[in-house]
């Protein structure tokens, strides 16, 4: 059965968060959340870039005011419906932003796309990930208890206050956390060709979790022009260096070659 025209634009808004609309866009940037948030963990992100460019974060299940939906287990039938959504919304130019959990979804559904001939991203920028041909150097920790699992994900990406620890609210978001991590933890990585696309990779100069060697390694998976650069503060500066981090970001979506925006 060929889905209506009405349930596909109620998809696209389910999935996607146009955080201010721009007629007159040159080109979009699609933002993937890290574990445990939503797509407004971007929504100042328009404020800041080039008003050529139109911010699109990625509305995932099981957070915000999709609290009603299931969690996606595994990486590949997430892939499979972003995929259809994103097909539809491929007009302008476009890139990728995906921050720690986010990243994993922007390289292998970028690795899809080459695969599929769909159109590819013009730019791909990634934060606080380790080269995906790296080995995780940490045991599996997705089956512990909820509380220990906190504990774990802050000791490895950056201390959380124990009141934040003891907070109701916070512990509630343990299991969309518990279940990302399952997903990244059974993620098996395939050797692919070299992508096509430019990458950009950040690396928190504090970050005890990834270290900037491990992102810098990324550079074998791009066969054009790619940059890897430290940002200050932890695994999260793309919340406490915004300015720097779309300072560079705005650079490279100006930069989207005029021939891909025909």
């Amino acid at each position: 059965m060929i889905a209506s025209s009405s349930t596909k634009a109620s998809t696209i808004i389910a999935w996607l968060l146009f955080i201010r609309s721009r007629p007159d866009a040159e080109s979009r940037l699609f933002c993937l959340p890290y574990a445990g948030t939503g797509a407004t963990v971007y929504a100042g992100w328009q404020r800041e870039l080039p008003a050529s460019v139109e911010v699109v974060a990625i509305h995932l299940p099981d957070r915000e005011e999709r609290l009603r939906e299931s969690s996606f287990r595994r990486l590949g039938p997430l892939l499979d419906a972003l995929a259809e959504v994103l097909a539809q919304c491929l007009d302008l130019p476009y890139a990728f932003y995906g921050h720690s959990f986010g990243r994993w979804i922007a390289y292998y559904l970028t690795q899809r796309f080459a695969r599929t001939g769909e159109k590819l991203p013009a730019h791909l920028f990634i934060g606080a990930s380790r080269a995906p041909h790296l080995p995780n150097p940490h045991p599996p920790i997705h089956a512990v208890p909820r509380a220990q699992l906190a504990e774990h994900v802050s000791r490895r990406y950056g201390e959380i206050p124990p009141a934040i620890l003891a907070d109701r609210d916070f512990m509630d978001m343990v299991p969309i956390i518990q279940t990302e991590i399952e997903l990244l933890e059974t993620v098996e990585y395939r050797p692919a060709d070299p992508l096509a696309v430019p990458i950009s990779a950040f690396a928190g100069e504090t970050d005890g979790e990834i270290s900037f060697a491990d992102i810098a390694a990324r550079r074998k998976h791009t066969r054009t022009r790619f940059s890897c650069e430290p940002l200050p503060r932890n695994h999260f500066f793309l919340k406490s260096c915004a300015s720097s981090l779309l300072s560079r970001v705005g650079q490279e979506m100006r930069s989207i070659p005029h021939a891909a925006r025909v």
